[in-house]
């Protein structure tokens, strides 16, 4: 019923306000895009994390290269998000910090208060 009620609210927001539904599409693109540069930049730690199972795997390359194709995504996602973000007003984007810079410190203050109990998700083979 939450996502439903959700979904309501994100489609019923551009009908209320005017806003152009293709600025709510850039907007969600430009949020995953940050999500993935996050992703990739945590990425160069999985050899130390998991080292194991890191040599095991059949997706081992060597540090230059995974440094290497971590640069080129994350390069290519900043690109991304500087040309959608072009499109859009100073409005948007600075609702966009504002949403970016509130959902970092919640992140944080919800992992400092112990209640949120990370779990093991990955099968070595």
């Amino acid at each position: 019923m939450f996502l439903l009620t959700l979904f309501f609210l994100v489609g019923a927001i551009p009908v209320l306000t005017g806003l152009d539904i293709g600025a709510l599409g850039t907007i969600a693109v430009i949020f995953t895009q940050i999500v993935f540069i996050i992703v990739n930049v945590a990425l160069y730690r999985l050899p130390k994390i998991l080292p194991d199972e890191w040599a095991r795997s059949k997706f081992r390359v060597s540090t230059g290269w995974m440094w290497l194709f971590i640069v080129v995504s994350v390069a290519g996602g900043i690109l991304q998000i500087w040309l959608m973000a072009s499109d859009l007003d100073a409005g948007l984007l600075l609702g966009m910090a504002a949403l970016l810079v509130f959902s970092l410190v919640f992140s944080l203050w919800r992992y400092s208060t112990g209640k949120v109990d990370m779990e093991i998700s990955y099968e070595a083979n």
